[in-house]
């Protein structure tokens, strides 16, 4: 995502630098006069296997389908993360409205405000980078769906 943010007009892309014990950070400083502003972008993968979004025992309301309760229940832990992310934020120098979280499931589902975010990355880039953004990061889903079953 970083090198794809890198390539926008007048966009200057920082990553967050990596903890004292080594370990990678997940968030990304998007500032300059580039098409998307300056934004915070703080990137998180999830499994869903332990959500509720896997338990069948709630039936749908009355005159919903079972395909927008399924979905429904399925992004709502993603839109719960988003939420407790914001919530969590240090408060500081940063304006919380410039905050974004990237929410996604490690089989390839998206909250609702990052599949909004990620269509305005797609208008602002051009296509070739946005098809390597997007071939990167289905790559590294599989990635970590792979870790789950590591033991």
């Amino acid at each position: 995502m970083f090198k794809a943010l890198v390539s926008l007009d007048n966009t200057i892309a920082v990553m967050e630098p990596d903890t004292a014990e080594g370990r990678r950070r997940n968030d990304i400083r998007i500032s300059g006069r580039g098409v998307l502003g300056r934004l915070d972008f703080d990137i998180k993968v999830y499994s869903l296997v332990d959500a509720d979004a896997t338990k069948t025992t709630t039936r749908a309301e009355p005159g919903v389908t079972l395909r927008a309760h399924a979905l429904s229940r399925t992004l709502h832990p993603l839109g719960q993360i988003e939420k407790r992310t914001i919530a969590n934020a240090p408060r500081g120098s940063s304006n919380l409205d410039d905050l974004r979280p990237l929410v996604l499931s490690a089989g390839g589902l998206v909250a609702v405000n990052t599949a909004n975010e990620l269509r305005r990355w797609r208008d602002a880039m051009a296509s070739p980078v946005w098809q390597i953004l997007t071939s990167r990061v289905s790559l590294d889903l599989v990635r970590a769906r792979s870790r789950l079953f590591e033991v």
